[in-house]
C-alpha cells in the first residue's frame, strides 16, 4: 500500500487525524507573549520564508499547459509545498495562516524560471512582488543557499511589515536533489558534493540565518532517494521521449543508461547528507540559544517513489513533483512538527491514539525541549 499517497491525505490535530485544516478549532488567546523561541506557538509565526531548489520554487507543478506552451517552464510559486499563498493552495504557509491571518511570506502566483546552477545563477530572475520571501532558486545547490540567504534578508529587512527584531519567524530548507544528481561523477563525489563539503556548507547557511535574522526557526528537510525515478518513469513512452531530448541531463546520475552502480552512489550520498543534517542539528539544539531554533524534518527521507503512479510527477518533465505530490509533502511537513523525532515519518496520522501532549508539540531530537504549538 502507498502510504504517502493515503496517509498524508489526513492532517493531524489532539490525537486524531482530520480531512482539512479549517476542521482545527480555533487556538485560545495566549495571555502573554512567548518568553523565548521554545514556548512559540504556531499563531506566534508573523513571518514564513524558504530557501531551496526548484521543488520549493514549484517549478512544473501544474503539469504541462501544451507541447509548444512557455509555461511550461515556469515555477507555480503559489502552490509550493512550503511557501504556496494563492487561495486554497495546500501548503505549510497556508496551514500558519490558519491561525495567524496576519502571516505574511508566503509565494503567489506563478513566472518564468528562476535559474541558478552552482556558479551560473544570471542576476535579476527573482519577482519580489510574487516570490516575497520565497527565496528558492530553481537548479540551486547547496553551495547557492547562501546567496538565497542574502536575498532573502534583503527581503525581509526593506519590509515595513516585518519587524526584524521581534517576529518570530519560520523559515523551510530543503536542499540537495541537484548535488546528489551530480555527485555520482568521480571528481565532483569527493572535493564538490561530499558529505564534508555538504555538511561545511549547511553549517555556513544556518550561522548566517542565525546572525541575520532574530527569532528564527529553521525547519530542515531530510534528502529523499532522488534515484528511484528512474524505475519510476523508465517504461513510461513520453519519458523515453524526454530522454532522448537529453532532458534527462538534469539529473545525469539517476538516468545514465546501465547506470546502477551510479544510481546506488546517489542513494548513498542522500542517507550521508541525512546523517550530516542529523549531526548538524544535535549540535546547534547543544548551544540551547533563545533565539534560534534548528529542526529536523524526515517527512521525505524514506518515501518509496518506486510505488508511486505517474499522477505523483509532473507531465512535463518527468522529473519534478507534481500539485498532487506537492499537496501530500505539506501535509506530511506540517504533521511531523507535531510528534516526537522517532514518531515522525511519511504516514504521520498513524498515532490517533498518541496523547494530546504529543500533538501539541513540536518536538526535537535526543533533548528535552520542545517548541510549543499549543493548540
Amino acid at each position: 500500500m502507498n502510504t504517502f499517497g493515503i496517509s498524508v491525505l489526513l492532517l493531524a490535530f489532539n490525537g486524531y487525524c482530520l480531512q482539512n485544516i479549517n476542521s482545527c478549532p480555533p487556538l485560545p488567546k495566549r495571555d502573554s507573549k512567548p518568553a523565548n523561541i521554545h514556548d512559540v506557538r504556531i499563531d506566534d509565526i508573523k513571518v514564513v520564508a524558504a530557501i531551496g531548489d526548484s521543488i520549493t520554487a514549484g517549478f512544473a507543478a501544474k503539469g504541462s499547459r501544451g507541447p509548444l506552451s512557455l509555461k511550461n517552464l515556469f515555477e507555480q510559486r503559489g502552490v509550493s509545498w512550503s511557501m504556496g499563498s494563492d487561495a486554497g493552495a495546500v501548503s505549510v504557509a497556508n496551514f500558519v495562516k490558519n491561525y495567524n491571518p496576519n502571516v505574511i511570506g508566503g509565494s503567489v502566483g506563478e513566472h518564468f524560471v528562476n535559474i541558478c546552477y552552482g556558479p551560473l545563477c544570471p542576476p535579476f530572475q527573482y519577482k519580489p512582488d510574487l516570490d516575497r520571501f520565497n527565496a528558492a532558486r530553481s537548479g540551486a545547490l547547496a553551495a547557492n543557499l547562501p546567496d538565497e540567504v542574502d536575498w532573502l534578508i534583503k527581503q525581509m529587512k526593506k519590509n515595513p511589515n516585518v519587524d526584524m527584531a521581534n517576529d518570530y519567524k519560520l523559515v523551510n530548507l530543503f536542499i540537495g536533489s541537484n548535488d546528489v544528481c551530480l555527485g555520482c561523477q568521480p571528481f565532483f563525489k569527493d572535493f564538490v558534493f561530499g558529505g564534508d563539503q555538504f555538511e561545511d556548507t549547511m553549517r555556513d547557511v544556518l550561522f548566517k540565518l542565525q546572525w541575520n535574522i532574530p527569532k528564527v526557526i529553521v525547519n530542515i528537510h531530510q534528502q529523499f532517494d532522488v534515484s528511484q525515478l528512474y524505475d519510476l518513469t523508465r517504461w513510461e513512452p513520453k519519458c523515453i521521449a524526454i530522454r532522448a531530448l537529453s532532458l534527462g541531463l538534469q539529473c545525469s546520475c539517476a538516468f545514465a543508461p546501465f547506470g546502477d552502480k551510479k544510481r546506488r552512489e546517489m542513494k548513498e550520498l542522500a542517507a550521508e547528507y541525512n546523517r550530516r543534517l542529523e549531526k548538524i542539528q544535535k549540535d546547534f539544539l547543544a548551544d540551547k540559544n533563545d533565539n534560534f531554533m534548528v529542526l529536523l524534518n524526515p517527512s521525505f527521507r524514506d518515501v518509496n517513489i518506486k510505488q508511486w503512479d505517474m499522477s505523483y510527477i509532473s507531465d512535463v518533465d518527468c522529473f519534478h513533483p507534481s500539485l498532487k505530490t506537492h499537496e501530500l509533502m505539506a501535509v506530511s511537513s506540517w504533521n511531523n512538527l507535531f510528534v516526537p523525532f522517532e514518531q515522525r515519518s511519511m504516514s504521520n496520522c498513524r498515532f490517533k491514539n498518541s496523547s494530546i501532549d504529543n500533538i501539541n508539540r513540536i518536538h526535537v531530537l535526543d533533548q528535552g525541549l520542545s517548541l510549543v504549538f499549543q493548540f
